[in-house]
């Protein structure tokens, strides 16, 4: 049982940062722009998630790590499959092992660069179809908000983006697993063409049904709470 929550605890604090500060971002920016149309949300939603990414990249490395325990791919640099199984204690301890033994900091941040590309693209479409679907469908008016309509909104736009970010966050993920053992992969280009190559073009898709099922939900109760939220605030203000 405890397997099918191997590497949460690292995405759980973690998402209570990264939520703060792109929502925080998008608005702050949204307000600078003095303009809320498509295209200001597209650009506020880019520049929050280019600046989460920071914290993304590094969350995400000691997730997968962690999820990864127990296949005996480490036997690299001192570390063998012996000893492998349990060796991360915790998220701390997955970082400073991987400071020391995965080059400092660049070890840290593994699939930086695509971690950078999936959240600009993915944020920008985020929060610009959240806005046109809340547009088109009437959610959300000066005299009320409808948070059916929000729920059904928030959740297309989140597996909207996770439909056109899902091939980039694949090569990621596969970049940030090799460092647990010999190096398999060059870079992005290298690791795209090898996996295409030995797999097919199916692999950029590879268990793309799951995460679309995790993914309506978790992002129409985040949108709808953070929509019905601010409303409330300007009420009160």
């Amino acid at each position: 049982m405890f397997g099918l929550y191997k590497g949460m605890v690292s995405p759980l604090y973690g998402q209570i940062g990264i939520n703060a500060i792109v929502f925080g971002i998008h608005g702050n920016v949204l307000k600078a722009l003095g303009n809320r149309d498509i295209k200001s949300q597209f650009f506020a939603g880019a520049v929050a998630g280019g600046v989460q990414s920071v914290i993304a990249s590094p969350m995400e490395l000691v997730k997968i790590r962690f999820q990864m325990q127990g296949e005996g791919v480490l036997n690299n640099n001192k570390l063998t499959a012996a000893n492998q199984k349990y060796f991360y204690d915790s998220p701390t301890d997955c970082l400073k092992k991987i400071y020391k033994h995965e080059g400092g900091a660049k070890g840290l941040f593994r699939g930086m660069s695509l971690t950078l590309v999936r959240c600009l693209n993915s944020f920008g479409i985020y929060f610009a179809s959240y806005d046109f679907l809340c547009k088109k469908t009437g959610a959300v008016t000066e005299e009320c908000v409808n948070v059916w309509k929000l729920l059904l909104c928030g959740g297309t736009a989140g597996s909207i983006c996770w439909l056109i970010a899902y091939p980039t966050d694949v090569i990621k993920t596969r970049q940030q697993m090799d460092g647990m053992g010999r190096t398999k992969y060059k870079g992005v280009i290298d690791c795209t063409l090898k996996s295409i190559h030995e797999e097919g073009y199916r692999v950029l898709f590879r268990g793309l049904n799951a995460t679309l099922l995790r993914a309506f939900p978790t992002n129409a109760a985040t949108l709808a709470t953070v929509t019905v939220t601010s409303k409330m605030l300007e009420q009160n203000c």
